[in-house]
């Protein structure tokens, strides 16, 4: 699930810029002198299907519209890598994290909502998971990266124990929290000391 929505992400991201470095070539075909080159770093665990992606990318669509990605899988320190590449002036066209906030302030990159579609793209990524917070990603109300994964999280409830505090609907039905408000709500009223009994647990042990 991880790797779907993953390879999902990373293909909407190549996407975007399929639209923006193609949008002016003509429907001719294109010759390999005229390819638009974008080069994106990449590190982590993820890095081997990203250039998978790229490759794929390179040999059907990117070949159709001029474009090339020139994925490298960077080592070591990357944000310190990319600080010292946009001093330089020799920073990739996209890259992974970083100081997106002293970044944008020193106009190094750019919103997303610059690029064609790039607002749209915000939405739907929000939409599908994706979560913004300033600082993190966004910098002056505007987005400047996208995750490449999201996380699915649960809520695990005992309807017997629900039903027993009267934590039901018109229909007698056990009734989750909707908000975080009626969850510690709900969890002072199942917890009962005496019995040993706990409104809420939360599973702080990562489990992979």
């Amino acid at each position: 699930m991880k790797l779907t929505k993953r390879l999902i992400l990373t293909v909407l991201i190549l996407a975007i810029f399929t639209s923006c470095f193609s949008g002016c070539k003509k429907d001719a075909e294109v010759s390999t002198d005229a390819l638009e080159v974008v080069t994106i770093w990449g590190n982590g665990a993820g890095v081997n299907v990203d250039a998978k992606i790229a490759q794929e990318y390179n040999e059907t669509i990117g070949k159709e519209k001029g474009v090339k990605i020139d994925f490298q899988a960077k080592e070591g320190d990357v944000s310190q890598q990319i600080s010292i590449a946009l001093q330089s002036g020799n920073a990739p066209d996209l890259f992974g994290g970083g100081k997106i906030k002293e970044f944008s302030q020193k106009g190094y990159i750019a919103p997303i909502s610059k690029f064609k579609g790039g607002k749209e793209f915000v939405d739907n990524a929000v939409k599908h998971g994706s979560a913004y917070s300033e600082d993190v990603n966004v910098s002056g109300n505007e987005a400047y990266t996208v995750s490449l994964s999201v996380l699915t999280f649960g809520l695990v409830y005992n309807k017997d124990m629900f039903k027993a505090a009267g934590i039901v609907d018109e229909n007698g039905e056990a009734t989750p929290p909707k908000t975080w408000d009626e969850l510690r709500e709900y969890a002072k009223k199942l917890t009962d000391k005496s019995k040993r009994q706990y409104g809420i647990i939360l599973p702080l042990k990562w489990s992979g």
